[in-house]
């Protein structure tokens, strides 16, 4: 991704109009004139005379600006710095390298012990303050990796109306449809020990009412989904796709709610009917695929509940922030939705870089299920739904058909029950879910990476250099300098554990996984040639003090 100069959109020389009063910026000065007054980075650029200004080290004081030169740069002792990353240059739009002011911390205090300076010339820096920007200077930036922005940018009056003006653009551009589609499909959200179960319970309920359309599991990396869990999906004829290894694609943010419209695009199905790993069908979906109304639209979406407390999803300052009009109709419901994707190339489009930007979007609307809403609004088209509005029945949403027929029940309260294979009473053939796990058990034992087998590794000695945080279900703080043992156990146990690790396991010779919950906790990769291991997403170090 090409990188965009905060410097390049300094403003041409002003005219002065003598309208400053002092060093000290006050709302009743010009601007522009102050900065070319004061500032000796719009002074420089305009070619003022600077000086009055001079810095008074000696040459042999001065250093390059880290954030300007091209010169690479490594960090001794850094944790994350263990290889040369070049330095932005802020005058080079096409360095395509990592920026290193919204780095880690320790890699600008670093660069300020080393000498270097920060100038007031590059624009590209952190700001103490919202960067004097147009919105149409700020919408360049907005697909910047999130780490690549200036700190605070989430609050800015300037971001708001960028995102506006941006998301209007996309839902007016004409998108050429891709012809390499083809085919009617199912795709499933099933990454994760448990969200595996539900979707494996979910494909034996199609399979059960006679439903024969070709079904696919997405996950977020190896992390996901272990080799037993694939296996066990091609026995049964179901695909399993990896969403961060899909060519061609590099979305800005992928890694929750996201994966639903990233899944739909990417699958290789003209017609695809997306469901939660959590949304049991209640008999063969086939039939929806043939609805005059989905025909005519392209695409069906269910109505949500509304929310606990307050009457809607997307209030309408929401809408009216996105530049639409005021919907009053019940919200979307996203644990299905079926949608023709060359009908609706451009709608989901709009979608999913809405959902690319989730770390904005999600602040205003609640995860993936709004944004099909501001998307078919903002295109102005139109979509199917049902008639007769979800019931509630614990742990489920019940959805109904165009007909007002029962053919969804989402247990998005119900996944754990499931997963346990502890049976839901009201969910329609509750027994083959029973059965679904039963038979899952004789390809896989249930727990993701879990090491099988008489191997074992001893004692393992685990040294927190910073503090972790872990958030699953209750918020638990582990903080440094902590040094405790693990005993990597016979069968992937660990014993000794005061991280709530639940298991490991050797993924090859130098990687281990630590597993806690059902969730890859830490990832070790052992530095070569010794008994050290290193997590570096953590900050965390480890030594195999008796490998076995």
């Amino acid at each position: 991704m090409s990188r965009i100069s905060f410097a390049a959109y300094i403003p041409e020389h002003p005219t002065s109009c003598k309208g400053v009063s002092g060093p000290t910026y006050t709302v009743d000065q010009c601007r522009l004139c102050w900065l070319a007054a004061y500032n000796r980075g719009y002074r420089r650029r305009w070619g003022i005379n600077l000086k009055d200004q001079e810095e008074t080290k000696t040459p042999e004081q001065r250093y390059p600006c880290i954030f300007r030169g091209q010169e690479s740069y490594k960090i001794p002792g850094c944790s994350f710095c263990n290889q040369s990353y070049p330095a932005r240059d802020c005058s080079n739009p096409n360095i395509n390298s990592r920026c290193v002011i919204t780095g880690p911390q320790s890699l600008l205090n670093n660069a300020r012990a080393k000498g270097y300076r920060i100038c007031e010339e590059c624009g590209y820096r952190q700001a103490e303050g919202e960067l004097e920007m147009l919105p149409s200077q700020f919408k360049n930036l907005l697909d910047l990796k999130p780490e690549d922005l200036p700190k605070g940018w989430e609050n800015w009056k300037v971001t708001k109306i960028a995102y506006r003006e941006s998301f209007q653009e996309r839902c007016q551009e004409k998108i050429q449809t891709p012809t390499h589609f083809s085919g009617r499909g199912i795709v499933i959200g099933a990454g994760g020990e448990i969200y595996f179960k539900n979707a494996w319970c979910v494909a034996n309920h199609l399979r059960m009412h006679g439903c024969n359309l070709p079904i696919q599991f997405w996950y977020l990396g190896d992390p996901e989904m272990d080799p037993d869990m694939h296996q066990a999906a091609k026995a049964v004829g179901i695909e399993c796709v990896d969403a961060t290894k899909v060519p061609g694609t590099n979305p800005r943010i992928l890694k929750g709610w996201e994966l639903k419209p990233f899944s739909v695009i990417h699958s290789p199905f003209e017609e695809v009917l997306y469901l939660d790993a959590d949304s049991f069908p209640t008999r063969n979906p086939e039939y929806l695929f043939d609805l005059p109304e989905y025909k005519e639209s392209g695409s069906i979406f269910w109505p949500d509940l509304p929310p606990s407390g307050r009457k809607e999803w997307i209030p309408r300052d929401v809408w009216e922030m996105w530049g639409l009009q005021y919907d009053s109709g019940p919200d979307l419901e996203s644990g299905q939705f079926l949608v023709n994707k060359s009908r609706c190339w451009h709608e989901l489009q709009v979608t999913m870089w809405l959902n690319e930007h989730s770390d904005w979007v999600y602040k205003h609307v609640y995860g993936d299920k709004s944004t099909y809403n501001l998307a078919w609004s903002g295109c102005n088209t139109h979509y199917a739904s049902p008639r007769k509005l979800p019931a509630w029945d614990h742990p489920m949403i019940l959805q109904y058909d165009l007909e007002g027929n029962l053919i969804f029940q989402h247990c998005c309260q119900g996944k754990q029950q499931l997963a346990q294979a502890v049976t839901i009473p009201n969910l329609n053939n509750a027994q083959w879910a029973i059965n679904a796990i039963k038979e899952l058990s004789k390809y896989w034992d249930g727990q993701i990476y879990h090491q099988k087998g008489e191997l074992s590794l001893g004692k393992f000695r685990v040294k927190l250099n910073r503090e972790i945080e872990y958030s699953w279900k209750v918020v638990t703080t582990f903080a440094p300098p902590s040094e405790f043992d693990l005993d990597l156990l016979q069968g992937g146990y660990i014993r000794g554990s005061t991280l709530g690790f639940r298991n490991w396991y050797l993924k090859s010779e130098n990687e281990i996984y630590f597993m806690s919950k059902g969730k890859l906790a830490h990832r070790f990769i052992r530095v070569p040639g010794t008994n050290r291991w290193r997590d570096e997403t953590h900050d965390i170090d480890g030594t195999l003090l008796q490998e076995t």
